[in-house]
């Protein structure tokens, strides 16, 4: 059995942003806005499930961008959506992205999470055109986020822990991503 020593950058970021030191982690979330993440979606490739209603439902990303204060660049083509539509109005979100720097930095993005909304309003909003039909009050589009790289000057992304609120796009999907501290 191999004991785990922490390290004093682990017991800085545990204690520093959002926390005194010594104070214990019982209090309210804080929050710092990350990113803006928009992505250009391909049509969807529908796998049917058994269950009455339900596929997996296969979404390519063609592109997009993202950007917020401490980083910005491109999505890259290759990454996207595997999602499993319960039913049309209960979509569980499943992404896998890879986001180059405008320094040309690689950063691997996975999130999951879930759409909720009122009967018939899923549907209306992923169809073409659906960005129209989209109000955020009547939609529940929440994401969690990590990150890898290696990349010296984004290494912090590694101990970051993301939520993403979404919302439907004329491209596709946009997430405003931001840390928890």
């Amino acid at each position: 059995m191999s004991s785990t020593k922490v390290s004093d950058s682990m017991i800085k970021r545990t204690s520093a942003p959002g926390f005194a030191d010594g104070a214990d982690c019982g209090g309210q979330p804080r929050f710092l806005p990350l990113m803006t993440f928009e992505a250009r979606v391909r049509p969807e490739l529908a796998i049917p499930r058994a269950a009455k209603e339900s596929k997996l439902s296969i979404c390519y990303f063609s592109g997009g961008r993202f950007k917020g204060a401490r980083m910005r660049g491109e999505v890259l083509p290759g990454g996207g959506d595997w999602a499993f539509c319960r039913h049309p109005d209960s979509i569980d979100i499943d992404v896998r992205a890879v986001l180059r720097t405008e320094d040309r930095a690689l950063i691997y993005l996975t999130y999951s999470g879930m759409w909720r909304a009122a009967s018939g309003l899923i549907p209306k909003a992923i169809a073409r055109g659906g960005e129209r039909s989209f109000h955020p009050a009547d939609h529940y589009l929440r994401v969690m986020g990590r990150f890898e790289t290696a990349a010296r000057r984004y290494r912090w992304l590694n101990d970051v822990l993301a939520i993403g609120i979404g919302s439907r796009i004329r491209t596709g999907i946009r997430y405003e991503f931001f840390e928890l501290l």
